[in-house]
C-alpha cells in the first residue's frame, strides 16, 4: 500500500482489495422535527454489552463554514438478556433519545488545505431501563454517555486513484482523523454499579481510541443505490476544499486506510476462582501497556508491563485477599480498567 506522509503532490493508487476499504453514502433526509437543519443522514450502529443498537440514526448538514455531524436519534429496542443473566425476564429496553450537536461536531472545516486541523468533544447519551433480577432491578432508568472527542489535521494532498470508487487521477486531500470515546453508565441518576458493570463486561470510564487516515475528493460522477451524498469543492490544484453540497450523482469517500488501534482485551475468569487472572488481546499487537491491580482503598496491589508481541499476560492473585479490584491498562493516555471480584 503506497505510504501516505506529510507532504505535498503524493499520488496513490489503491487497486488492489486492500486499498480504500468504504465509500461512505447516505440516507435521503427524512424530515425528522428532531434536525430541522439536517439534509442528510446515515444508520448510526453501536453495542452495549451483547446488545447490537441498530435503531439509531446520524444526521449531517452543511453551511459555508463546513460540513457537521448533527446529532444521533435513537429509537425504542428491547434486549433479552437472559442468555446472559440466566433470568429469561432480564431485558435492557433502549429508549428514544435525541442528541443534538449543532455546529460543536465538524467533520470538514471550509476552507481546508495543507496542516488545517479542528477538533471537537460532544456527549452523546442513550438512555435506557434495565431488569436485572440479581440486582433487584426491575425496569430502572439508566444512561450511557459516551464522551466522543475527534481531532483531524491535514497531513497530503495529491491523486487518486482506486478501482472500488472508480476513480483515477482524481483530486484528493488526505487527513488523519482520531476518535477517542469514553464510556460512562448511570442507574437512576447514579454512577453503575460497579459489580453490575463487570456482569456485563463493561468498566465505568473506559477509553477507546482509533486512528485512521480518511480521503476527501470531488467524487466519481458514478450514481448508485443510495445516492444521497456531499461533493467537496477543490480548488485548481487540488490541495483545497473550499466548500461543499449535497448531489444525487457523486461519491463523498469516508476511507480507511490505516489500521484501528483500540484497548481490546479480554479478561476472564471473572469472577476468579483460582490464583491466576488470564488477559488475551483480541487483535491489536502493536500496542505495549502497563497493568496494575488497585483494591478498594486505592492501593495499588500488582504491577506488569505487558509487552506488545505477547498475546496473553497471566496476573498472579494468590497474594491477594478476597474482595473487589480493579484492572487497569494504560497505553499513553489510553486508559480501560475493568472491575475484578476475587474468590477465592
Amino acid at each position: 500500500m503506497p505510504a501516505i506522509s506529510a507532504s505535498q503532490g503524493q499520488s496513490w493508487n489503491y487497486t488492489l482489495p486492500f486499498g480504500i476499504d468504504s465509500i461512505t453514502q447516505f440516507e435521503p433526509y427524512d424530515n425528522n422535527p428532531s434536525f430541522p437543519d439536517a439534509e442528510a443522514m446515515i444508520q448510526y450502529q453501536t453495542s452495549l454489552s451483547d446488545a447490537v443498537i441498530e435503531g439509531a440514526m446520524a444526521y449531517y448538514k452543511k453551511d459555508a463554514t463546513g460540513y457537521y455531524f448533527l446529532g444521533i436519534e435513537t429509537d425504542v429496542e428491547t434486549f433479552e438478556l437472559g442468555s446472559l443473566t440466566g433470568q429469561p425476564n432480564d431485558t435492557l429496553k433502549i429508549l428514544n433519545t435525541v442528541n443534538y450537536f449543532g455546529n460543536n461536531a465538524p467533520v470538514v472545516k471550509y476552507p481546508l488545505n495543507m496542516g488545517s486541523a479542528w477538533s471537537s468533544e460532544v456527549d452523546a447519551n442513550i438512555d435506557f431501563e434495565l431488569t436485572v433480577q440479581a440486582f433487584f432491578l426491575e425496569d430502572e432508568p439508566g444512561t450511557w454517555k459516551r464522551t466522543i472527542i475527534t481531532h483531524d489535521t491535514v497531513v497530503s494532498f495529491g491523486t487518486l486513484t482506486t478501482q472500488l470508487a472508480g476513480y483515477t487521477n482524481v483530486p484528493a486531500i488526505i487527513a488523519e482523523h482520531t476518535v477517542t470515546t469514553i464510556d460512562s453508565f448511570f442507574i437512576d441518576g447514579q454512577p453503575a454499579n460497579a459489580m453490575l458493570l463487570s456482569f456485563f463486561n463493561l468498566s465505568q470510564g473506559e477509553v477507546n481510541e482509533s486512528k485512521m487516515l480518511q480521503v476527501y475528493t470531488q467524487g466519481s460522477g458514478q450514481s448508485q443505490r443510495r445516492p444521497t451524498t456531499i461533493n467537496f469543492y477543490l480548488n485548481q490544484a487540488g490541495n483545497e476544499i473550499e466548500g461543499g453540497d449535497y448531489s444525487n450523482d457523486v461519491y463523498f469517500s469516508t476511507s480507511v486506510l490505516s489500521h484501528t488501534s483500540t484497548l481490546d482485551i479480554m479478561v476472564y475468569p471473572n469472577p476468579t476462582t483460582n490464583g491466576s487472572l488470564f488477559l488475551e488481546r483480541k487483535g491489536d499487537y502493536t500496542t505495549a501497556y502497563d497493568v496494575s491491580m488497585v483494591d478498594m482503598s486505592g492501593k495499588v496491589r500488582y504491577r506488569q508491563s505487558w509487552q506488545s508481541n505477547d498475546n496473553h499476560l497471566e496476573v498472579d492473585m494468590n497474594a491477594m485477599a478476597s474482595g473487589v479490584y480493579t484492572l487497569v491498562l494504560e497505553s499513553g493516555h489510553l486508559r480501560k480498567t475493568f472491575t475484578i471480584i476475587h474468590t477465592p
